[in-house]
């Protein structure tokens, strides 16, 4: 029988081996798609455990999606057993969360802040804080804001407001400095009071977005050093995946978290893979870090997904990319599949190209194993009616799953048990109930205004209300009413989940996966936990099923996945490089590297197709297939 230590490094290569037991220094792994990055990530995390069995520090482990974190926690689990406890490993979004919950008040932040669901939830606290100063009879902003007073103006603009204001938060940039980073214009004063109002909406409303975790935490950590040292103290490890993804704030919060003299940094990188440079990530940070922390670099080179006419494509097209580590090696294939493997297809118009995939889709007729990917979700419409059609099961992957109604009313009465101010989410409860919002402003008692809304309850469903009633009052046990809200809200025993219920299939099926969720969550928080870190638990958690069927998905939901047979669709001029990167090199890059991600998903065999034509308004013109397929060496010979 094989030690923990001998499963470990068994069968990894030489350069997998030589990774996972570096000794000392920051080490950056270039880990090239198909190369072993998780299982790379696995052994290094199990290694360091086995090796300190009696030791009592931690270690801390940061990717860039809540599955990829699931993943590697149940794989180090498999090989380390009980020692996993010893590992925090989750998003930044995750750990950034979990360190102001416990020290935010050192910078004003309550630990019992909220998290919203949807970005439409944070664009509506912006409009309020807006519309609260203009009816402000003292207002010194309202010239400023005059702009904004019409409702109809408000909402087309504050959209785009909302968006510059998460990307000047992700590049560290307070309101109060926007003005001395820009030339002052008027329109970026007011961008500088809009950008306050909301902050000061979110402070007033406890609430914290997406990209103030990050902020926030950074804030913390830089001006409360004794925080980071202790941080240091406890996790003596650091481990970052997907780091080529690391926009200005992650990378100046690894950056104070390390301090000046922290060394045990384990990063996984390929500059390569890089498709997120609209949120402001740039490989040009990580190269800085490793060249601040004179890093030894490692490349993987050798690929385990793809077949040898697939990667030798690959190779051929990324290597037109300038913004790459100097002398890099080519990945090189050991899938020998002995047939053809990549297949090109050109089609008259875009309805003809969706029936003939669907055809190819049917002849393989190994549903769960193929993807569709195009460069936008709205190219995917015409695939998903076809399979529709034809009766063949599918799903669409996303990044979020949005629960059905009946579970999201359970996570918005916890939302309101947690705050019991929290008006956003009261407020749709009160639609859920179909209660006027109104009428709880009318209430003058001493209640909170959820307490408001639960004696309005009383007199629709008495009982709900009173398993409410109780849940405020006995919030540490929240997970003891779960089965009970879902029976009330949904008239469904708790005992009959299994029945065939064709009607409720959904909600059923979303409210098995809100308990898995639960129970992950208590898992790892082995007993200690409460309301407030679960609800942002399932905020910060993948919620998209494992569902049967052909996968739709776009380039960026690809990345992570790997799948037999890959339909790359719509590979036209102007589609796939996106029209607007074509004549600009950076963003032509990353088109291409987008293009490298979608390709190098497949295990067997690559089907690529495009359109001579394309239907517009004024009919169908010609359409120039795209210029990747050239660069990948792709020619009609392969016409399938």
């Amino acid at each position: 029988m094989l030690s923990v230590y001998e499963k470990i490094i068994s069968d990894l290569n030489e350069q997998q081996k030589k990774a996972v037991l570096h000794k000392d220094g920051v080490l950056l792994v270039i880990s090239g798609p198909g190369s072993g990055k998780t299982t790379i990530l696995t052994r290094r995390i199990a290694y360091l455990l086995t090796q300190s069995i009696n030791e009592r520090f931690k270690i801390l482990a940061l990717t860039f999606t809540a599955r990829a974190a699931n993943e590697i926690r149940e794989r180090v689990k498999q090989l380390v057993g009980d020692e996993v406890k010893r590992l925090f490993i989750g998003t930044f979004h995750s750990f950034c969360c979990d360190v102001l919950r416990k020290y935010g008040n050192y910078i004003g932040i309550r630990n019992d802040f909220t998290l919203y669901e949807k970005e439409d939830d944070y664009v509506q606290l912006l409009i309020e804080a807006i519309q609260d100063e203009l009816s402000k009879e003292n207002s010194i902003y309202k010239e400023l804001l005059l702009g904004l007073r019409e409702d109809q103006l408000l909402r087309s603009n504050v959209k785009k407001m909302h968006s510059t204001i998460i990307r000047l938060k992700n590049r560290l940039i307070p309101p109060n400095q926007l003005i001395q980073k820009e030339q002052h214009t008027r329109e970026l004063e007011k961008l500088q009071v809009v950008y306050q109002l909301y902050n000061d909406k979110l402070r007033a409303n406890n609430v914290v977005d997406f990209a103030d975790l990050l902020f926030l935490t950074h804030k913390l950590l830089t001006e409360k050093t004794f925080i980071s040292r202790q941080y240091r103290a406890v996790y003596s490890h650091l481990l970052i995946d997907e780091a080529q993804d690391t926009n200005k704030a992650q990378f100046e919060l690894i950056k104070v978290f390390c301090g000046k003299d922290y060394q045990n940094v384990f990063i996984v990188a390929d500059e390569d893979q890089l498709i997120y440079e609209w949120n402001d990530a740039r490989f040009e940070y990580l190269k800085g870090f490793a060249a601040m922390k004179k890093a030894t670099i490692i490349q993987m080179v050798k690929n385990y997904r793809c077949p040898k006419e697939v990667l030798d494509a690959a190779n051929q097209l990324i290597q037109l990319n300038i913004s790459r580590i100097k002398d890099k090696e080519e990945l090189e294939a050991t899938k020998m599949l002995g047939e053809q493997a990549i297949f090109l297809t050109e089609y008259d118009e875009p309805k003809d190209e969706a029936l003939g995939v669907v055809h190819r889709i049917e002849e393989l007729n190994e549903y769960d194993q193929t993807c569709i990917i195009a460069r936008n979700r709205f190219l995917l419409e015409r695939f998903e009616q076809c399979l529709k059609e034809r009766e063949i099961p599918y799903h669409i992957v996303t990044d979020s799953h949005f629960f059905t109604r009946e579970v999201n009313a359970i996570i918005h009465l916890l939302q309101a048990t947690f705050n019991e101010e929290d008006r956003l989410h009261i407020r749709l409860l009160c639609n859920y109930f179909g209660i006027n919002m109104d009428d709880l402003l009318l209430v003058t008692d001493d209640g909170t205004f959820f307490m408001r809304l639960i004696k309005k309850i009383s007199e629709i469903n008495g009982n709900l209300s009173n398993d409410l009633f109780s849940l405020i009052n006995d919030k540490k046990n929240f997970d003891r009413y779960l089965d009970r809200l879902f029976s009330h809200l949904t008239g469904i025993s708790i005992h009959n989940l299994e029945d065939d219920n064709e009607e409720a299939e959904d909600v059923i099926e979303d409210y098995k996966f809100l308990k898995e969720l639960l129970n992950s969550f208590k898992r790892e928080r082995r007993g200690e936990y409460n309301l407030g870190e679960f609800l942002a638990h399932v905020r910060l958690s993948p919620r998209n099923h494992i569902r049967e069927g052909v996968s739709l998905l776009t380039g960026h939901a690809a990345k992570g996945l790997e799948y037999d047979y890959v339909f790359l669709v719509s590979m036209n001029q102007g589609i796939f490089p996106d029209y607007r990167a074509q004549k600009i090199r950076r963003k032509l890059e990353e088109e291409r590297r987008n293009c490298y991600v979608a390709i190098t998903r497949t295990k067997k065999k690559l089907f690529i197709s495009y359109t001579k034509k394309k239907q517009t308004r004024i009919g169908l013109i010609e359409h120039q297939p795209s210029q990747f397929i050239e660069e990948m060496g792709i020619n009609n010979g392969r016409i399938g």
